[in-house]
C-alpha cells in the first residue's frame, strides 16, 4: 500500500508539461488502483504522438522511482522488504506483498519494454535510427523502467519459483538487456553489464565481455565473477556459470577463450571436455595444464591417430 501511495504522489506532483488530453488522464488518478490507471493510460496513448508517449514514460518512471525509494527507505521496518532482499515465498503470484510485482503492473512493464524493444529491432535502418533517437530523449525513463521491470520479475520468481515466473523473468532479461544495448550502444555498456550481473543474465555477461575484450583486466572481465557465481544457474539452460561461459564460447567456435575460462573453473571444464565434441581434441592441453603428462601423451596420440586435423 505504501509503495502505491508513493507512486500516486509522484505522478500527481510530476512537473512534466502535459497537454489537455494528458491532463485529463492525470485528473482521473486516485490513490488506489494506480496500476490499473497506468495500464489504461498506456493503452490510450499507444497510437498517439511521441509527445504523449513521452509524458506517459515520465509518469511511469516517476511512479517506479518513488515506489523503489519508499521500499529502500522503509526496509528497516519489520513489515516491509528491502529493495534487494528476497521476498517471502508464496503459493500464488498475486500474493506477493510488493506493489512492484503485482500482475497488473507487470503487464504494464512488459508492454512498455516490449514496445521499446520492438521499435529498435524492427523496420529498416532509418526506422531504427528514428526509434533510437526518440528513446534517447527518454533515456532516464528507459533505464528506470528496465531496472524496475527486472526487479519486479526477479521478486516474482524468488517468491513464487514456478515455470511461468521463470520464463517471464528470463524473457524480461533478454528483452531488457538487448534494448539497453541497442539504444545506448557499447559506449554505455556499464548499465547493461551491471544489470546482467545483478540478475545473473549470463548471455549478457558473455556477450558484453567478448565485445569489450573481456579477457583483459577491465570492468567487463568475466574472471572476477567465477567465484561469486560458481553455483548460480542460468534461467534458460540450467547451466552453472562456469559451464555456461565455456559452452557460450564453444558454440561460437571461440575454443581458445573457452579453454582459458576453463582454467578458472577446472571442475566444470573436466566435466565438459568429454561431453562436448568440439573440446575433445584439446583434452591433451587440459592434461598438460593439470600436470598429467601421461594422459596428455595418450590424448595427443589419439588426436594424431585420427589425422591430427584438430590440432591448432
Amino acid at each position: 500500500m505504501g509503495q502505491e501511495i508513493a507512486a500516486y504522489q509522484a505522478i500527481l506532483t510530476c512537473s512534466h508539461n502535459t497537454n489537455e488530453s494528458m491532463q485529463t488522464f492525470q485528473d482521473t488518478l486516485t490513490p488506489v488502483g494506480v496500476s490499473v490507471w497506468l495500464e489504461g493510460v498506456q493503452k490510450a496513448v499507444t497510437e498517439q504522438d511521441e509527445g504523449m508517449k513521452q509524458v506517459f514514460s515520465t509518469w511511469l518512471e516517476q511512479a517506479l522511482s518513488a515506489a523503489l525509494s519508499f521500499r529502500t527507505e522503509r526496509c528497516t521496518l519489520t513489515y516491509d522488504i528491502a529493495r534487494h532482499a528476497q521476498p517471502p515465498v508464496v503459493d500464488r503470484a498475486n500474493s506477493i506483498p510488493l506493489w512492484l510485482s503485482k500482475p497488473i503492473l507487470q503487464r504494464v512493464l512488459f508492454q512498455q519494454v516490449k514496445q521499446w524493444h520492438d521499435l529498435v529491432k524492427g523496420g529498416n535502418q532509418n526506422d531504427k535510427k528514428t526509434a533510437i533517437s526518440s528513446l534517447l530523449a527518454v533515456a532516464q525513463e528507459l533505464e528506470m523502467v528496465v531496472a524496475a521491470s527486472l526487479r519486479s520479475l526477479a521478486d516474482s520468481y524468488l517468491a513464487n519459483p514456478s515455470e511461468t515466473t521463470r520464463l517471464n523473468y528470463h524473457r524480461m532479461q533478454s528483452m531488457a538487456i538487448n534494448l539497453l544495448r541497442s539504444v545506448f550502444g557499447k559506449d554505455r555498456d556499464a548499465v547493461a553489464w551491471s544489470l546482467s550481473k545483478e540478475h545473473h543474465y549470463f548471455w549478457g555477461l558473455c556477450q558484453i565481455a567478448h565485445e569489450n575484450r573481456g579477457l583483459d583486466s577491465n570492468e567487463f572481465s568475466l574472471a572476477p565473477l567465477f567465484p561469486k557465481l560458481a553455483k548460480v544457474a542460468d534461467l534458460a539452460s540450467g547451466l552453472t556459470f562456469g559451464k555456461y561461459v565455456i559452452k557460450w564460447h564453444i558454440d561460437r567456435n571461440f575454443i581458445g577463450e573457452a579453454l582459458q575460462y576453463g582454467n578458472l573453473c577446472q571442475e566444470d571444464l573436466l566435466l565438459m571436455i568429454n561431453s562436448e565434441p568440439s573440446l575433445r581434441p584439446y583434452r591433451w592441453i587440459v592434461s598438460i595444464q593439470r600436470g598429467d603428462y601421461e594422459s596428455a601423451t595418450r590424448n595427443l596420440m589419439d588426436v594424431v591417430d585420427r589425422g591430427g586435423s584438430d590440432i591448432s
